[in-house]
Order: structure tokens, then sequence, then C-alpha cells
């Protein structure tokens, strides 16, 4: 899985301190293929003051076979809010066109990055729908997930910092509870909230901007 964001004071920028060539652990936390991914929608709001953001995910998935259990992966960073977990199918094998599915509880497993979603029914094979989960998250120190970097100003020569995403190899999971399997590539749409004074960069073209 591989995106890229950057929030960054308006200003020039010539060099960077952060080296994220080094990070190269991969995990061995595979998770079931009873569901897949379709698209993400992701929504983040940084507090750069006290380091750390909140969001929420939108994950549109099929059911590859008949489940009442969602694997994610989730790392031990992030801080998910279990009881506002929604999930509504979209298309079922009964022809309803929509229906909410209650969400009984969410469980992290022991020593690993897996967070697996329990349903109170059992969803059909080839079913689709929309899982919303909220979370928050550090904003971290080295170069994994959502980290603050620092750069020298060309024109002052001041140190100033940054906020970036690196989730190769697989830490997306540190920034947002998704599949994060390196097969997987599905359409993602990003919306960040930020303070005027910062400038969003991204690895797609702008789609628009809305000022509060």
């Amino acid at each position: 899985m591989v995106m890229v964001a950057l929030l960054m004071h308006l200003k020039e920028f010539a060099e960077s301190y952060i080296d994220i060539s080094t990070i190269n652990v991969k995990s061995e936390d595979r998770i079931s293929k009873d569901v897949t991914p379709l698209s993400y929608e992701i929504f983040i709001e940084t507090n750069i003051s006290i380091k750390d953001f909140n969001g929420m995910v939108l994950m549109y998935i099929k059911w590859t076979t008949d489940s009442k259990k969602i694997y994610l992966h989730t790392h031990s960073d992030l801080y998910i809010e279990e009881k506002q977990i929604k999930l509504r199918l979209s298309k079922n094998i009964n022809k309803v066109s929509s229906k909410n599915v209650p969400v009984l509880r969410g469980i992290r497993l022991p020593k690993k990055t897996i967070y697996v979603v329990h349903l109170k029914e059992i969803v059909r094979q080839g079913s689709e729908g929309v899982i919303e989960i909220p979370f928050k998250g550090k904003i971290l120190n080295t170069a994994q997930g959502f980290f603050e970097g620092y750069y020298t100003n060309s024109s002052t020569l001041a140190q100033e910092s940054y906020l970036a995403t690196n989730l190769k190899p697989n830490n997306a999971r540190r920034l947002f509870p998704c599949f994060d399997e390196p097969e997987i590539k599905v359409p993602f749409k990003v919306s960040i909230a930020r303070s005027q004074e910062y400038i969003a960069v991204f690895n797609t073209i702008l789609n628009k901007s809305i000022q509060q």
C-alpha cells in the first residue's frame, strides 16, 4: 500500500534530516481474505501542538465468503473508537438496498497488528457495504506512519518542521485501520484538515480546497 502526504509551513526548504530508506521491516501479520476492500475514504485532522491526530476511515468492502468477522490491520499506536464503528450493507443476496449491521465489539489480537470487528449476524458472500471506523493516533518522531521531520529553511537557514507519511512497507496500519497487504491496490480519497499557515502536498492532483 503506497500513499504519500506532506504537511509543512509555507516556506522554502533545502534539506531533510530523516532518512526513510532505512525503514524496511516486514510483517508476518497476514489477515483473512473473507472480506476485501474496494476503495477507501480517509479524513485526517492534525493537532500539531500536542503531536497527535484523529480521523475517520470509510472502507468500501466486499465479502468473498459468509462471515461474522472483519479482519483489519491496526497498529497498537492507533486508538480505535470501538463503540462508534458502524457497518452498512449496500448490496446483499436478498436484494435489500441498504441495511445496518450491528457491531458487537472490536478486539485486537495479542502481539499482532490485527484488529477483528465482530458482527451480530452473518454477512453473506457477495454482499457489499461500507464500514466506518473513527481513530486517533500520535505523530511519531521516526519515519513510520504519520511523523514529524525537520528541514533547513534555505532563506533563513533556520530549522523548520513538517509532517509527512511513510506507509511502506506496512506502515499504513499506523495511520488508519486498513487491509495492509502488498497485493491489495484500491482507490483512495483523502481529506486533510490543516491550519492556514500550513500547506498539504499529496502524490495526486488536488480535487478541491475548502476554507472554514
